[in-house]
């Protein structure tokens, strides 16, 4: 009788690849069925990112809905009204796992000289913080919703925070469907336990061996 002996080696394998951008922060501020506080919202559990804590003067509106771009939910958005000094803060953004943060949202005016009165800032300590750059365009047909990028550093930290403060007597802002999108710094691995399978001792004629298991795992697979 022939007796065959098999041997397999699986690989310990770490993924090398460019991880891409990853939307890591996404908020559409729910539903409303008029107009609501802030914190009557928060306490609703209305917000998309649970873990994330919203306060503020602003309040939560469904008039004048976001349309007219890629991704407008149409549903419930922040409204300032024309008073300055009203605001959104939005505090506990987990960005410490990624790099060059980049923030999309929408963006309504209510006047064609509205440019970038709402100002809109981000910090990691609640103390310092950096005003990031947007420009609207100006003049008719341009008090419409639009979806804006705004420019400058946002910091990767355990808890990043954001702020939108109304700086106009004169024109009304909206804001809607805010995204954070980074690069993980976080790289992705596959395990395999054990790395080599042995003993598939087998006799012609008298087969199958027995069966011999191994276990997969991973770690930052999720894009």
């Amino acid at each position: 009788m022939k007796k065959l002996l098999f041997v397999f080696t699986l690989c310990l394998c770490t993924i090398g690849m460019s991880w891409g951008e990853t939307v890591f922060f996404s908020e559409s501020f729910g539903t409303v069925s008029g107009t609501t506080l802030i914190a009557t919202h928060e306490s609703n559990n209305g917000f998309d990112e649970d873990a994330a804590t919203f306060s503020g003067t602003a309040d939560i509106r469904k008039t004048t809905a976001s349309t007219g771009y890629t991704g407008a939910s149409g549903n419930a958005n922040v409204f300032f009204t024309n008073t300055i000094g009203r605001y959104l803060l939005i505090e506990g953004i987990n960005s410490s796992s990624y790099s060059n943060i980049s923030m999309s949202l929408g963006h309504y005016k209510s006047t064609p000289a509205g440019n970038n009165e709402l100002s809109i800032q981000v910090s990691s300590d609640g103390t310092n913080w950096t005003t990031l750059s947007y420009s609207r365009l100006t003049g008719e047909g341009t008090a419409i919703w639009l979806l804006i990028t705004p420019t400058g550093t946002i910091p990767s930290a355990s808890n990043l925070r954001i702020k939108f403060t109304q700086n106009s007597s004169t024109t009304q802002w909206r804001i809607d469907d805010i995204k954070l999108t980074g690069t993980s710094s976080s790289t992705p691995t596959i395990t395999v336990n054990p790395e080599t399978l042995t003993g598939f001792s087998y006799v012609q004629g008298s087969g199958p061996s027995s069966e011999k298991t191994f276990t997969i795992s991973g770690s930052n697979l999720t894009a």
